[in-house]
């Protein structure tokens, strides 16, 4: 968002940068991750893990989503999903007691260009598919099988789509948390961190779960995502 005053060239505001000077970090590096829409949630947890690699030990990364949804467009895919306004944090790092990426596996259409729009119909015939790629990939990445995973923390963007995927693949839908779609309806990036808290404040994740992120992105082009963790 910006603010105009008469005479003077508006100035969009920094959200990140606010937010840095309100917590006191005024020595970190705040930037902006794009291009995987919806997915780029997991694909800044990644990038996040990479640049900690190469960071003191003790360092850490903040992770930070929240949309608006200012048109019609934004808050509504007609037959598909409804979009809400949420925000969310993940804190990264190196080690620690739980919660350990054990893999990532991101699925890039870059014939999906333009075609959400245009074409929803083929999108919607390859959406599964191509999810169900990303998510058979990050489980063998993990050195895991399917049913080893103890939970799956989904994009809320439609719950017929999730039970119709659980049906193909042979994965339990009670399995999946999808209590918040009709809650929250679909937040953007934000999904995957509000239904872990989800999780964690129900007790549905105990030491040594396995579990597996899944997200959705359509823009410029489509992204398929998935990640597993061990709780």
């Amino acid at each position: 968002m910006g603010a105009h005053v008469p005479g003077r060239r508006a100035v969009p505001a920094q959200p990140l940068d606010t937010m840095c000077r309100l917590l006191g970090l005024d020595r970190a590096v705040a930037f902006t991750v794009t291009h995987h829409a919806c997915a780029t949630g997991l694909l800044a947890i990644d990038l996040a893990g990479r640049l900690l690699a190469e960071s003191p030990p003790d360092s850490l990364a903040l992770v930070v989503a929240g949309e608006k949804a200012f048109t019609y467009d934004a808050r509504v895919v007609p037959e598909t999903s409804v979009f809400g306004e949420g925000a969310s944090a993940c804190l990264v790092g190196r080690d620690g007691p739980r919660d350990r990426l054990l893999a990532y596996a991101a699925n890039q259409r870059g014939d999906f260009d333009d075609e959400v729009t245009t074409d929803i119909g083929r999108f919607q015939e390859e959406y599964q598919a191509s999810l169900m790629a990303a998510i058979h990939t990050a489980v063998e990445r993990a050195e895991l099988a399917l049913g080893d995973i103890d939970l799956v923390l989904p994009h809320n963007v439609n719950i017929v789509a999730w039970q119709r995927l659980c049906r193909r693949i042979g994965y339990p839908v009670d399995r999946v948390l999808l209590d918040n779609v009709p809650l929250t309806a679909h937040v953007f990036c934000a999904d995957a961190f509000v239904n872990y808290q989800t999780a964690r404040t129900r007790g549905l994740l105990r030491p040594g779960d396995r579990y597996l992120v899944a997200a959705a992105g359509a823009g410029r082009g489509a992204t398929f995502s998935a990640m597993v963790f061990e709780h």
